[in-house]
């Protein structure tokens, strides 16, 4: 009697390990998702409030006045570079052999003062 009740209690055993081992996976499953859930709802909660949103609109702002000042500053340069490389190229026509002929005859010819002529003097 004894032997049959334990081939009775077997099957039953397995059936109830076989269900408390699937509960406790359910379980187990349900708790990832209740802290799944609770983390996002958090961090969507997080997100929403007028603080944080303040934050993101500031730096938003900032990053945009910043670009706008590199790009203006962008601007002044690309201009004062253009400038440049004209009067650049004006003196570089001055420095053809024959006008350098010229400007020496007009120096001999009209001598200027020593106050003006520390670059003239350098230029040859």
């Amino acid at each position: 009697m004894a032997n049959s009740s334990e081939k009775l209690c077997l099957p039953q055993r397995n059936l109830i390990s076989e269900i408390s081992s699937k509960s406790l996976h359910n379980l187990l499953l349900s708790e990832e998702m209740i802290h799944r859930n609770n983390e996002s709802s958090l961090i969507s909660t997080h997100l929403r409030s007028p603080n944080v949103r303040e934050v993101l609109y500031s730096i938003l702002f900032l990053l945009l006045v910043a670009g706008y000042i590199v790009r203006t500053h962008l601007l002044f340069v690309s201009r004062a570079y253009s400038e440049l490389q004209t009067e650049f190229e004006k003196i570089k026509s001055l420095m053809i052999p024959s006008y350098m002929i010229e400007l020496r005859k007009l120096l001999d010819r009209y001598p200027t003062s020593e106050q003006n002529s520390f670059w003239l003097k350098n230029l040859f």
